[in-house]
This record gives C-alpha cells, structure tokens and sequence, in this order.
C-alpha cells in the first residue's frame, strides 16, 4: 500500500531524510523518493472557514509502501519538483 507522509520546508533536506529514515527503520517502510514540491500547510484543511483552508507550501513529500514484499534500507535522493 502507497502512503504519504510531510515534512517542513523548515526542518529542511536533513529533516526530510531523518523522517524517511525512522519511517524505513522503524515502521519498516520501503521509501519510494522524497519529492520537495508544494504540500497542503499544517491544519489547511480542518475547516473551509480557516485563514489558510486549502493552501500549500513548500514542504517535502515522503512517499513510502508500508507492505513491502522485500524489505529495502535504501533511502533515495531528493527529488526537486
């Protein structure tokens, strides 16, 4: 199964990977790539009355599979997208 996960743009490429990283030790996800692109900002979409209700930032984006059928450490480059 394909899920995504976020990181800040404040926390940086360091953050991103350290996510990854837990996400692939830890949860024993396969990372697929780790885009920095535009993601939905934190609470944007809680309620349509919201300042920021649908809106981005920059941010990055963890894609992983969490039922991998072989386990992979690898952690792949960042994608500028």
């Amino acid at each position: 199964m394909i899920e995504h996960y976020l990181s800040c743009e404040e926390n940086g490429a360091e953050g991103a990977k350290r996510k990854a990283w837990f996400l692939n030790r830890e949860c024993k996800y396969n990372i697929l790539s780790i885009e920095h692109t535009m993601v939905p900002q934190a609470g944007s979409r809680s309620t349509p009355y919201a300042s920021n209700y649908m809106k981005n930032e920059l941010g990055y984006r963890i894609t992983v599979d969490t039922l991998p059928t072989l386990f992979s450490t690898f952690i792949p480059t960042i994608i500028e997208a």
